[in-house]
């Protein structure tokens, strides 16, 4: 029995990781080209030794090849991307390599004083047929270029008597192969950095506003949701702030747009320096801020919270010389007592916010007297 860790199931996953089935369709684009060189090949072995040895070698690297189409066209049924079935078309890969290595290996065995053509025609197949492979598959890159390589390299050093020309032919040749294993393996790691860094940024910008560097509305959502099922369970209570820029549009006719990001910017930043750590600020979009304070015990918990963020819009922001001054206005909301989802929370919030504007802004006002909970 093998070894529990010899062979962990992680390694296997990376190594038939979805990738390979676009290599399978690539893989299976190439078939033709391939099975015509065959053609060619089964010729040179029938010059050189003979029917028996031509229809032997044909139907080995036939049967490899069609076992290696067999897996590509499962891969590319809807359902095909499984794990078995990735490996199984990795060992029809490598099969195919072992196969078309063997040209050569069988005219050397038998003595055939000029093998360079079975060589030449070996490495063009296996060239082909990694390029598919090519960022997706490094390693089975080796494999295929790397095996006809150094067969190719020792070879000519083992025919009686090796000319001169054949043997550096041979040796530039296989270093060029290495070359091209060791350009592959460089471009799939630069393109593995630069998908998971592109991937990175897309997440990013799933959760975070990209201007304030904020929660946005869908990180905001979840954490909300999140927090009601914390509070249902621990029977606790958290308050809902929802915050508007007061004339924030008077601010971006006046002075544009850029002064409005500047201010914008500005406002996030005290935000959260004046909740702290504990509590989730988020951008909603345009001028509108929440903002979560967890766990609050009485009505005094949230007017210091509120007190703080009032007093925080000093001193004015300055831009390209000039400055503009802050304001808020702060509706606030209590689960469970204004509401029992995330809708009527925030629309309690809200009715609130617009009490607190109609009042004069730069203020704060709880919704209808519910959400008191001292």
């Amino acid at each position: 029995m093998m070894p529990r860790g010899l062979i962990s199931r992680g390694w296997l996953e990376r190594l038939g990781d979805h990738r390979l089935d676009g290599a399978a369709l690539d893989g299976l684009k190439t078939l033709l080209p391939r099975l015509v060189i065959a053609a060619l090949a089964s010729l040179l072995l029938l010059t050189h030794l003979g029917s028996r040895a031509a229809i032997l070698w044909i139907s080995f690297v036939g049967f490899a090849e069609l076992w290696c189409r067999q897996c590509s066209i499962m891969l590319a049924r809807p359902d095909g991307g499984r794990l078995p079935l990735r490996l199984n078309y990795i060992a029809s890969a490598l099969m195919t390599t072992i196969a078309w290595t063997s040209l050569p290996v069988l005219l050397w065995w038998s003595r055939v004083p000029d093998i360079g053509s079975a060589v030449i025609v070996m490495l063009i197949s296996q060239l082909i047929h990694a390029q598919a492979f090519a960022f997706r598959a490094p390693s089975i890159v080796a494999f295929k270029v790397g095996v006809p390589a150094s067969a190719m390299l020792a070879l000519p050093w083992l025919v009686e008597p090796a000319s001169y020309f054949t043997t550096l032919t041979s040796t530039i040749a296989s270093g060029l192969c290495i070359s091209y294993i060791f350009a592959s393996v460089r471009a799939n790691w630069r393109s593995d950095a630069a998908l998971r860094k592109a991937h990175d940024e897309l997440e990013y910008l799933a959760y975070f506003d990209g201007l304030t560097s904020l929660a946005n509305r869908r990180q905001f959502t979840r954490h909300m949701r999140n927090l009601i099922e914390l509070s249902d369970r621990q029977k606790s209570r958290f308050a809902l702030l929802l915050i508007d820029l007061d004339h924030f549009k008077v601010v971006n006719d006046t002075f544009g747009h850029d002064a409005g990001d500047a201010l914008l910017v500005a406002a996030g930043e005290r935000l959260r320096a004046a909740v702290g750590e504990m509590s989730h600020v988020a951008r909603l979009g345009g001028d509108e801020f929440a903002i979560l304070l967890p766990d609050v015990g009485s009505t005094a918990d949230i007017d210091a919270a509120c007190g703080r963020i009032v007093d925080g819009v000093q001193p004015a922001v300055d831009f390209n010389g000039g400055q503009m001054s802050l304001s808020f206005s702060i509706g606030i909301a209590v689960y469970p007592g204004d509401g029992d989802s995330i809708q009527t929370v925030l629309k309690s919030a809200d009715v609130a916010l617009y009490d607190a504007k109609r009042r004069g802004r730069g203020t704060w006002r709880f919704s209808g007297g519910f959400g008191k909970v001292a």
